[in-house]
């Protein structure tokens, strides 16, 4: 029976450092077991960074070797390394947002891909890596793979619309993947198929908890209802995706490939920060979590597992009504 191991890794923004501590741990775990690399990367969004760096490694060494270097990456950073914002606040966002459709600008993520990814040796690399984007045009999803992935793409992938600029390529405008897929197993399952895999072990991160947190922000404040639609998409997303997840791992099918899948998300109550906000101290719990989530969950003695973590409690806002 041919195996194939896939990762997938949605978007979140600055919650990708979540995702490098579970990468940090779940890397660290395979090379020293000398387990496989993962052979298919899939990613949206801020994963379509974290997959792209990954996937130029076809080898567990090297791809720990990748987690690393995302860790040193992401643990620093500062809202001005990523983004551009305007020069008096909420104002000048606004402002930006009238007179451009995006708040931010994108100049210091777009140094950030073109400085830590190797086109040349993501392309050349054994490990296969699919990004999603939205082309605005048409409303289609769109799988960018293999060679065809370039600086702009991912780019495009992490650009959520009216947050950051839409990117130009051949004439059309292309955003974040995860407007139409946050979580794209279908991407990394079809290309498992293609290699002709009969059996899929399939890592699959969230950057937000499964269940939607209660909101406590200001609905006067424009920055902070974008971020709650964000999470209120993100959320509605996520539950079709896990869904598609878990009806195929219980799939039987003669022909089909079976999949033993592994989830890895934060607790409820872990994400303090929204979705553009970058902080050295919050990244840095963040990416901790991550660490305790991935142990935690790879302790189960390798056993299938579909559903809520340990750990889950169900969200109550302040007077005690459950959601």
């Amino acid at each position: 029976m041919k195996t194939i191991h896939g990762l997938v890794v949605s978007g979140g923004g600055s919650k990708i450092a979540f995702e490098a501590g579970v990468l940090t741990h779940l890397t660290a775990v395979r090379y020293y077991q000398e387990s496989p690399g993962y052979h298919v990367l899939g990613g949206v969004s801020a994963g379509a960074l974290t997959v792209a760096m990954l996937g130029q490694y076809g080898d567990a060494a090297g791809q720990h070797t990748a987690a690393s270097q995302l860790t040193e990456l992401i643990l620093p950073l500062r809202n001005q390394d990523v983004y551009v914002s305007g020069p008096m606040g909420n104002v000048g966002n606004v402002a930006r947002l009238l007179r451009t459709g995006a708040l931010y600008g994108n100049a210091p993520l777009r140094k950030l891909i073109e400085e830590n990814v190797s086109l040349s040796q993501l392309i050349g690399s054994e490990a296969f890596t699919v990004i999603g984007v939205t082309e605005l045009e048409s409303g289609m999803y769109h799988r960018i793979a293999g060679s065809s992935i370039t600086h702009d793409f991912i780019l495009a992938s992490a650009s959520v619309p009216g947050v950051l600029p839409a990117v130009e390529i051949w004439g059309r405008h292309w955003v974040d993947g995860g407007v139409r897929n946050i979580t794209p197993l279908g991407d990394v399952i079809y290309y498992a198929k293609a290699m002709g895999a009969e059996h899929l072990e399939l890592d699959v991160i969230l950057a937000s908890p499964k269940q939607m947190s209660y909101w406590a922000g200001n609905p006067r404040n424009p920055i902070q209802l974008v971020q709650r639609a964000l999470s209120i998409h993100t959320h509605e997303v996520y539950s079709g995706d896990l869904d598609e997840l878990e009806w195929r791992n219980s799939m039987k099918n003669e022909g089909d490939i079976s999949i033993n899948a592994r989830l890895f998300a934060p607790d409820l109550g872990m994400v303090e920060q929204g979705t553009m906000e970058f902080d050295p101290h919050k990244l840095a719990r963040l990416f901790e979590h991550g660490l305790e989530v991935a142990r935690r969950t790879t302790g189960q003695g390798g056993t299938r597992y579909i559903g809520l973590p340990p750990g889950y409690q169900p969200n109550t806002p302040p007077d005690g009504e459950a959601i």
